[in-house]
Order: structure tokens, then C-alpha cells, then sequence
């Protein structure tokens, strides 16, 4: 998913390439991907998104939250941080 650094808060703008390869609207599709990364892959995508988890709030939580029509930044980020939540699913599964 592609999106526009100059749409996305500064503080988080270094999480884009994780988006990139991550943030998948359709559930199922970015639980399939999920399921085929590596322990790795899965590990850094956790890890990345909890350490700005704060910042990640303030814009998730923010004015945009009850917008009939949120910005695609928006939407990918917060893909982002579904995918993230499910790395650490996958990983508790795997015992990793």
C-alpha cells in the first residue's frame, strides 16, 4: 500500500516502508501474508509499531477517527497497526 509521506504525522513517517509491505485493507489477504512471514519479519513488524505506539495513538486517535471518508495514510496506518497485533498473535502461536 502506498502512501503520501507528506499526509502521514513526521513522527511516524519512518514506519511508510512497514506499511508499504504490511498495511493490507482486507483482513484475510494481511492475515494470509502475516502467516507466511518469518519469525524475523514478524518480530520487527511487532516491535516497530510498539515502540511508537504512542505517537501511532495520537493520530489514530485523533479527529480523524469519526471521519465518514479518512485519508488512505490513515486507513494504511491503522492496517498497520492490525498487522502488528496479529505478528504478536502469530508469534505467541509459534512460540516465538
Amino acid at each position: 500500500m502506498r502512501v503520501d509521506p507528506t499526509r502521514v504525522p513526521e513522527n511516524v513517517r519512518h514506519l511508510i516502508p512497514l506499511v508499504e509491505k504490511w498495511s493490507v485493507p482486507e483482513d484475510g489477504e494481511r492475515s494470509e501474508l502475516l502467516k507466511r512471514a518469518s519469525d524475523v519479519q514478524l518480530r520487527e513488524l511487532a516491535d516497530a509499531v510498539t515502540a511508537s505506539i504512542d505517537e501511532l495513538e495520537d493520530w489514530l486517535c485523533g479527529d480523524e477517527v469519526s471521519s465518514p471518508e479518512p485519508s488512505d495514510e490513515y486507513v494504511a496506518f491503522s492496517c498497520l497497526s492490525m498487522a502488528a497485533c496479529l505478528a504478536d498473535v502469530l508469534l505467541s502461536k509459534r512460540g516465538g
